[in-house]
């Protein structure tokens, strides 16, 4: 499952980053997930620290402040690096709004987005009750939308370690060997979820593209494992 990796702490910042408000960001890209938000943008410009008040809604509900960025000190050995931004927020796996409307706003600038399917309960996904170590694993999903396919299967057992497998045309393919390593024959039991993208954009308005995916069912699909 590809998880959207925001910077979760933020701390060693230098002071001499430049600090930006919303308008100051070169190019800027908004990512995100059903449960967190940043801020991509040209760092060969500059490293920017954002401005404190870059509050975000999500359905008319604050969910927090946009917060981090900057260079941080760095060492003697990889000097400085540029942190990321963002925040992460309550998932929305209770919401099952078709489109979700998003708007980042400063005082000055207002960012507005409405994501289609970005709430994970707004899905169907059919997975299979069972499936083997060494076999493949499809997976149906509605509504339909153009473009939005399955971009990542994991496979979670709840006594062993998961395992993640970038889907083709909605199906991924569980490597042989993947936990018969260790143990030999029998079955686990397990949850099975998907990630889903890219979902379209229906307004992306201020930063230059928006690119979301979301993580779904909520609580994920029970499957058995057979290990050969």
């Amino acid at each position: 499952m590809l998880k959207l990796l925001l910077v979760a702490s933020f701390a060693g910042c230098t002071s001499g980053s430049s600090v930006a408000r919303l308008a100051d960001l070169p190019s800027p890209h908004v990512v995100g997930t059903e449960s967190s938000l940043g801020i991509e943008y040209d760092t060969s410009v500059d490293c920017f620290t954002i401005a404190p008040g870059v509050t975000v809604t999500i359905n008319g509900a604050s969910v927090g402040d946009i917060t981090g960025g900057g260079w941080t000190d760095g060492s003697a050995f990889d000097g400085k690096d540029c942190m990321g931004n963002g925040l992460t927020f309550n998932s929305l796996f209770n919401a099952n709004e078709a489109v979700t409307s998003i708007v980042l706003a400063d005082g000055e600038s207002t960012w507005n987005l409405d994501i289609q399917g970005l709430a994970p309960n707004s899905w169907s996904i059919q997975t299979p009750a069972s499936v083997s170590e060494g076999g493949d694993v499809a997976v149906g999903l509605e509504p339909a939308l153009p473009g939005v396919g399955v971009d990542s299967i994991t496979i979670s057992p709840d006594r062993d370690i998961p395992f993640v497998q970038t889907a083709t045309n909605n199906t991924a393919h569980i490597t042989a060997g993947y936990w018969s390593q260790a143990q030999s024959g029998g079955q686990l039991s397990g949850s099975i979820e998907v990630e889903l993208g890219p979902l379209p954009a229906q307004r992306c308005s201020g930063p230059q593209s928006c690119s979301f995916t979301t993580n779904t069912p909520n609580p994920a699909n029970r499957v058995t494992i057979s290990i050969p």
